[in-house]
């Protein structure tokens, strides 16, 4: 039976039998999910785009953006507008660890553990998480002042 390896680029695994290499996926080209967070601010649900690459994760709303750059012996730093603003100004409250949270299924899709397809079906997961809790606010009057 033929061993499985991981070489050295970097989130390609291969499988070598017969001069052949089958590769589980290409997490080398950046890729981009989404999420419909509900906003009660609006009333309705708004598109983020998460834009995954090796170096960076891009987070885009309409004109909003900001990203978390890729350092080897760190954590990702934040630039751009803080995406906890951009929430905030939707009305939309996630919990206060979101950002690790996003972070995780970068690296996740990053070391190779995702797929493009994982990686959406585990933001939908999150998307969900965040969006029940989101719709769980009061709704009475006194509290829709202060959402």
């Amino acid at each position: 039976m033929a061993k499985l390896f991981k070489v050295a680029l970097p989130h390609r695994w291969h499988h070598m039998s017969n001069e052949q290499v089958i590769t589980k996926g290409n997490f080398m080209d950046p890729i981009e999910i989404y999420a419909d967070f509900y906003s009660p601010r609006w009333g309705h649900t708004d598109k983020y785009t998460f834009a995954l690459a090796m170096d960076r994760m891009e987070v885009r709303h309409n004109a909003r953006r900001c990203a978390a750059i890729w350092n080897e012996d760190a954590d990702p730093t934040w630039q751009g507008e803080p995406l906890m603003g951009t929430f905030a100004n939707d009305s939309i409250h996630p919990p206060a660890n979101i950002l690790d949270l996003f972070l995780r299924i970068w690296t996740e899709w990053r070391d190779g553990s995702l797929t493009a397809e994982e990686a959406q079906t585990e933001l939908d997961e999150l998307t969900g998480y965040v969006n029940a809790g989101t719709e769980a606010k009061p709704k009475s009057d006194f509290w829709r002042k202060w959402s």
